[in-house]
């Protein structure tokens, strides 16, 4: 390739193409959504949980925000169990494209309709509106956002402009300790990975399920799940033989590493307790199977990382020492442990974890300890 020169100048082509944008949306796209709270359908929020709502926006929709001649801004929760309507009044953070607003008294066990309203002055909002925002594929990746409203009440004016709505559930607990501590263990269950590893479940009271979004996230909890669970590793089983086998003064030597990216599950593996893959398929395809209710969908999983991660260092190890006896024999009592060494299998006694709240947007709110038995 070579630059063409016209008349002792670099010759560009220039195009020159004109569009006109269209006009900015009344509303609150749920596309244009990173995370909310309560969450978009969430099932189960527990009221006493967190005493304030939130909507984060991608992108910044100042302008729908922007009030003159007394207009207002205001959120309804309306419960259609009861027929009634709470408002809170809206607060939107331009910097943070973000709105905000308390969250009102709610009730446990119960279904809402979440309203957020631009109002004029002597407005009387009745919201009796129900509403839902639907995905319809077009094919070839394409889809498109279709809001679908029915009217069963009546507004005061028809000047209101409704920015969002979506609807939520209660959880039969208040909080979310409440939710962990009610599944109460009556049965440890093992898991036989290989004669020397075995993972630990637990069968507890029938108690209320989780949901899919607390577990793995979903596209407007910003793809994160609400619960993190991890091991407090203050167990005996850990402190007297994994650590000093495996974990004491790592890295022995540079090269003396595990293979795993230890930033997924920590080093030493704490994040090992892992979520059962039957639990999500159950809740995909059989939603009142009885095991939702009587397991939690987690096992204790750390004793296969545990081993992977001291075959990892023992073969480094061995290799190190393999073509060079002469320096093995003048550090063989150092390396001796872990040379000679046999991985122990999981012992009998309590493994604690500890159960994590997350809200959307990555702020933790309060923990439960967890406990696994492993049984004779």
């Amino acid at each position: 390739w070579q630059v063409i020169f016209d008349e002792g100048q670099e010759a560009v082509e220039e195009e020159i193409r004109n569009f006109t944008t269209g006009t900015a949306p009344d509303y609150i796209p749920v596309s244009n959504i990173a995370y909310s709270y309560p969450v978009l359908n969430q099932k189960y929020l527990h009221k006493d949980q967190h005493d304030q709502a939130y909507v984060q926006l991608k992108q910044g929709q100042d302008y729908l925000f922007e009030l003159e001649g007394g207009w207002s801004q205001n959120a309804y929760f309306y419960n259609e169990e009861s027929g009634s309507t709470q408002q809170k009044a809206i607060n939107y953070d331009t910097g943070g494209n973000r709105v905000n607003f308390a969250m009102p008294s709610l009730n446990n066990q119960s279904n809402y309709t979440l309203t957020l309203m631009t109002e004029p002055p002597g407005s009387d909002y009745n919201d009796n509106v129900s509403e839902g925002y639907s995905q319809q594929d077009l094919g070839d990746d394409n889809e498109v956002e279709v809001r679908n409203v029915e009217l069963s009440g009546t507004a005061s004016s028809g000047e209101e402009v409704e920015m969002l709505l979506y609807n939520f559930s209660t959880s039969e607990y208040a909080t979310f300790n409440q939710k962990v501590v009610a599944k109460e263990l009556i049965q440890p269950l093992v898991e036989i990975i290989y004669s020397d590893v075995h993972s630990l479940q637990t069968k507890s009271l029938a108690t209320e399920p989780f949901e899919m979004l607390e577990l793995n996230g979903n596209q407007y909890s910003d793809h994160q799940p609400l619960i993190t669970v991890e091991a407090v590793l203050d167990d005996s089983y850990y402190q007297n033989e994994v650590f000093p086998l495996i974990y004491d003064g790592y890295p022995l030597r540079n090269d003396f590493t595990v293979d795993r990216d230890v930033s997924l599950l920590g080093l030493p593996p704490k994040k090992g307790v892992e979520l059962l893959t039957w639990y999500e398929t159950f809740l995909d395809g059989d939603p009142t199977n009885f095991l939702l209710r009587e397991r939690l969908p987690y096992r204790y999983h750390l004793a296969y990382y545990y081993k992977e991660d001291f075959i990892d260092i023992q073969y480094k190890v061995v290799n190190a020492f393999l073509n060079d006896p002469g320096q093995y024999q003048s550090e063989i009592q150092q390396y001796d442990y872990i040379i000679n060494g046999i991985f122990p299998y999981i012992k009998q006694g309590n493994y604690n974890t500890k159960i994590k709240y997350v809200l959307p947007g990555g702020q933790d709110d309060g923990s439960s300890t967890y406990v696994f038995n492993k049984p004779n």
